[in-house]
């Protein structure tokens, strides 16, 4: 009987890669159908109109396009704008070219040719897990990511969010999926280490975004996340002087 036990635990868990992106690939489906209609902040906006602007470029999968979010001063973006404002004493124009349902191999084509930024505003990662990209590729397509932004003042990247903790996730993949989240974002840290001008944020999996905290498709957070998001982004930030 034990050596049933044992077995069939063997076999469960050799099994839950499988199901997991099975689940994950069926939800990101249906998640990005209802995003197609949703609300997002994609374009240009400016933050106390004036001269000598800052200029925020911001890149990265559906939370950076701040999707669901109503307005553009509630979202990551506009919330990051707006403290820089403050903080610069001078306006901001943002540049969102992110896009919804993007991954790390989606970056360099949101780049503009060349990136003439400031400050840029990166939020990735969730799609990477979701999708299971190889843990190799996704360093060194970050890696490309952040070399072609060295020249940048400051680098502001958060991610991935946690998937794990998304209402609609199954309780009992939710441990897998924080347990491999835990690698990307080992990930992320190291290719953050490598470059100076990058400070990196993230909310530990499982200990992430309680129900109340997400959009009405019970995927996306709401605005009250993206404020909770936008203030751990800044309090972790390296002190860098922008120009």
């Amino acid at each position: 009987m034990k050596r049933l036990t044992l077995a069939l635990g063997v076999i469960s868990t050799a099994a839950l890669p499988a199901v997991e992106a099975a689940w994950l690939r069926r939800r990101f489906r249906h998640a990005h159908q209802l995003a197609s209609a949703a609300i997002r902040h994609l374009g240009e906006f400016e933050i106390h109109e004036g001269d000598n602007p800052l200029n925020l470029l911001v890149l990265g999968d559906s939370i950076a396009a701040g999707l669901f979010i109503e307005r553009f001063e509630r979202s990551l973006g506009g919330l990051v704008a707006t403290a820089l404002a403050a903080e610069q004493g001078r306006p901001v124009r943002c540049r969102n070219l992110a896009q919804p349902g993007a991954a790390t191999r989606n970056l360099r084509a949101q780049l503009p040719e060349p990136p003439q930024v400031d400050v840029a505003l990166i939020v990735i990662g969730a799609n990477d897990v979701a999708r299971h990209t190889p843990l190799g590729r996704f360093e060194a397509e970050l890696e490309q990511t952040l070399a072609t932004l060295d020249h940048v003042g400051e680098v502001l990247l958060y991610g991935p969010c946690d998937i794990s903790g998304v209402p609609l996730f199954p309780f009992w993949l939710r441990r897998f999926t924080a347990w491999r989240m835990r690698h990307y974002i080992a990930r992320m840290e190291r290719v953050a280490a490598r470059h100076a001008n990058v400070s990196y944020s993230w909310f530990p999996p499982s200990a992430g975004l309680p129900p109340a905290l997400f959009a009405a498709d019970r995927f996306h957070p709401n605005e009250d996340a993206h404020q909770l998001m936008a203030e751990r982004l800044l309090s972790g930030r390296t002190a860098l002087e922008t120009t």
